[in-house]
């Protein structure tokens, strides 16, 4: 008798439990599905973003979203015009308790996976309009893994694009009504494939390669690093009224110790006890040929003493270089090259 007892409220269980996912699937996931779509979709918002599927869980409970895709509507007026796809959106450890009852947004964990994402920006950087949270946030981790960015500034010839980037925040915590900034970020990892930036006059790119930053050992590592005018030489120098140098670069193995990047992106502070380059290979071309006008530069010590940030660097290393200088003179048929090696 006790053991059909006990048989009886197990199946009980088990038909109680299928009931809830049952329930959960038919019912929860598509208003949850609605709910966001709708949240995002409102009349107001400059976007249009649609989910493929939704998967909730109770016990711990989370919510993953998959196949998230993003665009901007025709009639867009908002800060970017993005356009995208990201992969899923994985919420873990969600405060249920807090977020219904005290409309606070408290979650252990956010992972958002295969994101490959395009924007256009057509505005100086000093007129972005700031973006105030509705409600407070707390999130342990915000893991974004495989993030891939373009961006583009439609006003000049600047651009941003990030490859295979890996970004790990840690205690991200907004107060209601506070200010979505920098500022919020105090510790974080970074890894990446490449990245890339272009001049606003798009006469340079600048490419990082190889990068890994860790807020633990406080360290930068960069496998390479380019500076390349997106012209040839006399192409180059063409473009330009007056005599200018022509300057191309490259810089392998760096690393950089004790430095707290965070700081820098806050308030533009350069503090290292260790600032190491294992190569350099630099090649300037002046064409004296065109007009020369003299421009009064300040020398490098006054730069340093108006930097608007820190500079505290204890030292700095250069393993191996070679700076290579090519001139046209102004009667010349052909330039001349001086190589200095180091």
């Amino acid at each position: 008798m006790k053991n059909k007892k006990y048989l009886k409220i197990l199946l009980g269980i088990v038909t109680t439990v299928l009931l809830i996912v049952f329930l959960t699937t038919l019912l929860v996931k598509p208003w949850v599905r609605k709910k966001i779509e709708a949240t995002f979709n409102e009349k107001n918002s400059d976007y249009i973003v649609t989910i493929d599927d939704i998967n909730t869980s109770i016990i711990p409970s989370g919510i993953e979203l998959e196949g998230i895709k993003i665009c901007s509507k025709k009639d867009y007026s908002g800060i970017i015009d993005l356009n995208g796809e990201i992969g899923s959106i994985n919420l873990k450890g969600i405060n249920l308790t807090k977020a219904i009852f005290k409309k606070d947004v408290n979650i252990r964990k956010i992972i958002i996976s295969e994101s490959y994402l395009m924007g256009k920006i057509s505005f100086p950087r000093d007129t972005v309009i700031p973006i105030l949270l509705p409600l407070n946030m707390r999130i342990g981790i915000v893991l974004f893994d495989k993030l891939n960015l373009s961006i583009e500034n439609t006003a000049n010839a600047a651009s941003y694009s990030l490859t295979d980037g890996v970004l790990r925040l840690y205690d991200v915590h907004v107060e209601k009504h506070d200010t979505l900034s920098p500022d919020i970020i105090k510790q974080f990892d970074f890894e990446a494939e490449k990245l890339v930036s272009v001049s606003t006059d798009g006469m340079h790119s600048f490419t990082a390669r190889g990068i890994i930053y860790s807020a633990n050992s406080s360290a930068l590592a960069i496998d390479s690093f380019f500076v390349h005018p997106n012209y040839t030489d006399y192409d180059f120098t063409s473009r330009h009224e007056f005599q200018t140098s022509r300057i191309e670069a490259n810089f392998s193995n760096i690393h950089v110790y004790d430095f707290n990047i965070a700081d820098y992106f806050r308030s533009g502070s350069l503090i290292s006890s260790w600032t190491e380059i294992g190569g350099m290979d630099m090649k300037v071309f002046r064409d004296k040929r065109k007009k020369f006008r003299h421009v009064n530069k300040p020398v490098f010590q006054n730069m340093i003493y108006n930097y608007p940030g820190t500079i505290q660097i204890d030292s700095i290393g250069l393993i191996n270089g070679k700076v290579t200088y090519t001139e046209h003179a102004e009667e010349a048929n052909e330039p001349g090259i001086i190589a200095l090696k180091i």
